[in-house]
């Protein structure tokens, strides 16, 4: 997913919630493009991949509640 600048100014008036919900809703939607495309063992590993992605996303929601 590319950013143009509409989409880089847009992105620096949400909030860190919005943006990580934002985030989230694009790795289930890259999610579901690639069931289609790949056989049982790759999606285990796009899924453990996306999990990870998302295990960061939590994390980075943590840590911007704590600064604030």
């Amino acid at each position: 997913m590319r950013l143009g600048q509409g989409d880089a100014a847009e992105l620096g008036r949400l909030s860190v919630n919005d943006l990580l919900a934002q985030q989230g809703q694009a790795i289930m939607q890259a999610r579901m493009e690639l069931q289609s495309q790949l056989d049982e063992l790759q999606m285990q590993q796009v899924d453990a991949f996306l999990g990870r992605l998302q295990s960061n996303l939590y994390m980075n929601r943590s840590m911007s509640e704590t600064n604030q």
